[in-house]
């Protein structure tokens, strides 16, 4: 934010020019310096709420192909993720033992032999955060339909 700040002395008003020195899970800690005076002085602030928005998508899968082999699908095929703050993990909360997702990419694979049906997965999506964002966690339900 480029608010503007009465420098230490009191005397001016400078812009929100600090840089971050410290952060904790909910604050940071910014170090201020008056463009006028050279006054420096410091200020906490509060992180904000991370952003992460999520929504989970059906992708269908041919039997065909499932029968001889793992199928992968990639992570925007089934899940759609935005405005995330920091970086992404993926953690499977509930679903058929044979759909997995990558912690990381967040690529679901189908294994060899799941048999043709409608399977409902439950993911957990994380951001990080960052230094100004708090860690963010949201829960999507995709379906990958074997037909």
């Amino acid at each position: 934010t480029f608010d503007v700040m009465p420098c230490k002395a009191g005397k001016h008003s400078t812009v929100d020019n600090g840089k971050i020195i410290a952060t904790t899970t909910n604050t940071y800690t910014r170090k201020h310096t008056c463009e006028l005076c050279g006054a420096v002085y410091t200020q906490k602030y509060n992180k904000s709420a991370n952003t992460l928005t999520v929504k989970g998508k059906t992708k269908t899968v041919k039997y065909k192909t499932v029968k001889k082999k793992n199928v992968t699908v990639k992570r925007k095929d089934a899940i759609t993720v935005s405005k995330n703050k920091g970086t992404v993990t993926y953690a499977k909360s509930s679903g058929n033992k044979k759909i997995t997702i990558n912690k990381k990419t967040g690529n679901i694979t189908v294994k060899k032999g799941l048999k043709k049906g409608t399977y409902k997965v439950k993911v957990k999506v994380t951001a990080a955060g960052t230094n100004t964002y708090k860690k963010g966690t949201k829960t999507v339900t995709f379906t990958i339909k074997v037909k």
